[in-house]
């Protein structure tokens, strides 16, 4: 495998558990400012409806919403507090089951205690998500091709001279009677490279030549006394 495709793969090996974390971080905190909207869309209901069950001349029960999940129940006990939660319920109108956002809470006046339980359908949360999960596979899918394309072409031009090197090392010949001469790069890296290379190709050169010079003057006194 050439080496930038392994930097490439290995660029990709760590980015992509990063940005699936990322995804994963910002999906929960994206739901969770979803949720803390549809809560504070309840807290403003329950305030009304105290509202409501403190005008009552009568204790009463009273259904506040068509589909009856909605209501205003007497109660026997002294509980006190609140509590939100999550539900699945029939909803008539979608024919279908639908997530639900809860809150039940108990509020006494008039010395009676009151169960108001508020249901808050969340199909335009989920929808909302939905959307921004998709939003978010896109961006990282997005992130990802321009991650994968734009490190090959960069390191397609970052390693151009160390390429340039080796075609210029293919191509040296000692047999030429030439010194190698490797350009020089704005990498210092790769100029240290192409240093170290024009150092070893000189050696070799200069002792070529002299071993050649040695070869025909050693050739020259056999032939002298033949």
């Amino acid at each position: 495998m050439k080496l930038i495709s392994k930097t490439i793969l290995y660029y990709l090996l760590i980015s992509l558990p990063l940005l699936i974390i990322s995804g994963y971080i910002s999906y929960y905190l994206m739901r969770g400012e979803v949720r803390e909207g549809t809560d504070n869309s309840l807290w403003k209901e329950k305030i009304n409806t105290e509202k409501l069950v403190k005008s009552f001349a009568t204790p009463h029960n009273v259904i506040l919403s068509s589909d009856g999940l909605s209501k205003i129940t007497i109660v026997n006990s002294n509980q006190r507090g609140y509590i939100f939660s999550d539900t699945v319920l029939y909803d008539k109108e979608e024919n279908e089951n639908v997530n639900h956002r809860i809150l039940n809470t108990y509020y006494k006046t008039n010395d009676s205690n009151y169960l108001i339980t508020l249901a808050k359908p969340t199909f335009e949360e989920d929808a909302l998500m939905e959307g921004l999960v998709s939003s978010l596979l896109l961006v990282i899918g997005f992130l990802m091709i321009s991650f994968f394309v734009v490190n090959w072409l960069l390191s397609k031009w970052l390693w151009k001279p160390f390429y340039k090197t080796i075609n210029d090392l293919n191509q040296y010949d000692l047999k030429n009677n030439t010194e190698a001469n490797f350009s020089s790069s704005n990498t210092k890296e790769f100029n240290q490279l192409n240093d170290a290379l024009n150092k070893m190709t000189n050696k070799i050169y200069t002792d070529f030549i002299h071993q050649k010079e040695f070869t025909e003057n050693a050739a020259h006194e056999m032939q002298t006394p033949l």
